[in-house]
């Protein structure tokens, strides 16, 4: 009677070794394909437009410094007409452009999204892009009677983006830290 058991003991133990291993392997795969994921989040859609984000507000700080100084909101003050002119400058050649790519990628890149619906600060972005878009028509033709858009820049798009691009950071960080070098090969 006691012949079969360390038999039976060697065959209980090469079941459990096996099922953890099998358990161990889709927990690492799960990890692998989340890490995969987020990396594609930050390299194609939240990475970039943080960057975006961030050089175009200090680039807003560096116009604000140079053309404009103060705290009071561009328009709400009495510009000169050197200061419409340069605002038309930065707005065209700096703004514009960093804007679009911005623009482009929420509407390219918007599969990348973290949660299910689509974000209102970037309803609100897009919306002011769109308001420029008419403004840049009308100075391209000659009509400066417009300077700005009646939409103001959303500052909670730049909170957004950061908030989301510093937790997927965070989860990135997290699942380096656990998903062993040659697994992600």
């Amino acid at each position: 009677m006691i012949s079969w058991i360390a038999p039976s003991a060697t065959v209980f133990a090469a079941v459990v070794a096996a099922l953890l291993a099998y358990l161990n392997n889709g927990r690492m795969h799960r990890s692998q394909e989340r890490l995969k994921w987020i990396n594609a989040q930050l390299g194609e859609f939240y990475g970039p437009l943080f960057s975006l984000s961030q050089a175009g507000e200090a680039t807003w700080r560096e116009f604000r410094n140079q053309v404009v100084p103060g705290d009071e909101y561009v328009f709400n003050l009495d510009l000169t007409d050197t200061q419409k002119e340069e605002w038309r400058r930065w707005m065209a050649s700096v703004f514009m452009p960093m804007n679009r790519r911005m623009h482009e990628l929420i509407i390219s890149r918007s599969h990348l999204l973290v949660g299910d619906a689509f974000p209102e600060e970037f309803v609100a972005f897009c919306a002011h892009v769109a308001a420029y878009e008419v403004i840049l028509f009308r100075w391209s033709i000659g009509d400066f009677s417009v300077l700005n858009s009646p939409m103001r820049f959303p500052q909670e798009y730049r909170e957004h983006i950061s908030q989301v691009y510093g937790q997927l950071k965070g989860q990135q960080q997290t699942l380096l830290r656990h998903v062993r070098p040659r697994q992600l090969t």
